[in-house]
């Protein structure tokens, strides 16, 4: 008779845990060496299984492994690996957990091991609560937003822990092992965004903006912001815009160290943000993170107000990506798209305009 590992739990095994993240931390594709399997105790999904999630496909999953009846850091009895078709690999570990004790113990190893981690507290309530984890311990919750969500983010994996409404007491441990970083340094010879901009500094009337707010160094103005809004929509999507100059001269030209910001007051149609991903592409090509589309989480927090961390293309004197640890390289200037709903939501920053400007008129 088999007996299930549940009867052998103790509570999470920290060491077990701490020994899995140090060993994939120095060698993410040692992932099943890491926890003591062999490739052949995994029983790969066929494709009608695979077909019965619409999820996996929509996000590209090509391949997924399974091992069950298997005890994992002392609280998992199922192991599922899914791979994607961009490179990454997803370890979700996963059983129904009642023990409120447990839940939290893991959480604090996992805080002691990776940092505080991150909170998406507009949709889901944090293991902070320890009220919240023992009411959903004991299978009760008022909203969707009981779900219990914790996120981590290291150089090159990601960490979720989630104890889940549906299925109802599921804690859901899951490991991101990201694709290696894919450098594109060719030159960009598609132009500079200069030639798509509507609203150019140079078009403002720097004594009659919207606001003017000057930031002093000592008794010296560094810089001043001037906000104006715009006649029509940038890029269709934006009506605002902040110019930082770096000169007491409310004025703007070449010489003065310019950065913009482009923003809104309403929240943007999202087909138009696709087209500006797209225009940026097509003009810059792999951002600095080595990726040219968006995940569908990524669509799915720009669709839903939510914090994204976004695109960005960090050019040298050359027109090519910036290498930061390339000494005899020199930065032109900056591209980045992001959104923070505690700031001004999705916003298009431009660090630098002025020497994009140069480098459009050959002046670099």
């Amino acid at each position: 008779m088999i007996r299930s590992n549940f009867f052998r739990k103790k509570g999470p095994d920290s060491r077990q845990l701490k020994r899995f993240i140090t060993a994939i931390s120095a060698n993410k594709k040692q992932y099943i060496q890491a926890l003591g399997l062999k490739s052949e105790q995994l029983t790969i999904a066929t494709l009608d299984q695979m077909m019965e999630n619409a999820d996996d496909v929509v996000d590209g999953v090509i391949k997924v492994e399974m091992i069950f009846n298997k005890l994992f850091f002392g609280l998992f009895n199922s192991l599922v690996i899914k791979y994607n078709d961009r490179g990454a690999v997803r370890l979700m570990f996963y059983d129904q957990v009642n023990n409120h004790r447990f839940i939290l113990e893991l959480f604090s190893f996992l805080r002691e091991i990776l940092g505080q981690g991150i909170v998406e507290d507009e949709r889901f309530t944090t293991f902070n609560d320890v009220g919240k984890v023992h009411e959903l311990a004991m299978g009760r919750y008022q909203s969707a937003k009981d779900e219990i969500l914790h996120l981590w983010h290291v150089d090159n994996f990601t960490v979720a822990l989630n104890y889940k409404l549906d299925p109802l007491r599921q804690l859901l441990l899951s490991f991101t092992l990201l694709p290696e970083k894919v450098t594109d340094l060719a030159v960009r010879n598609n132009g500079t965004l200069i030639s798509s901009l509507g609203f150019p500094p140079r078009l403002f009337d720097y004594s009659d903006p919207l606001t003017r707010t000057p930031v002093f160094d000592g008794e010296e103005i560094k810089f001043i912001d001037y906000e104006f809004v715009l006649e029509e929509l940038e890029f269709g999507v934006f009506d605002r815009v902040m110019v930082r100059l770096f000169s007491d001269e409310p004025e703007y030209n070449t010489e003065i160290q310019t950065h913009l910001t482009y923003f809104s007051t309403k929240k943007p149609a999202m087909p138009l943000i696709l087209d500006l991903i797209d225009s940026l592409n097509a003009i810059y090509g792999m951002d600095d993170f080595g990726s040219l589309g968006l995940e569908l989480h990524n669509i799915d927090d720009i669709g839903n107000n939510l914090y994204w961390s976004g695109k960005s293309w960090y050019l040298n004197t050359a027109h090519q990506p910036w290498n930061l640890n390339d000494e005899t390289q020199n930065g032109l200037y900056q591209i980045s798209l992001s959104q923070d709903p505690m700031e001004h939501g999705l916003v298009l920053h431009v660090l630098g305009y002025n020497n994009m400007e140069k480098f459009e008129l050959r002046l670099i």
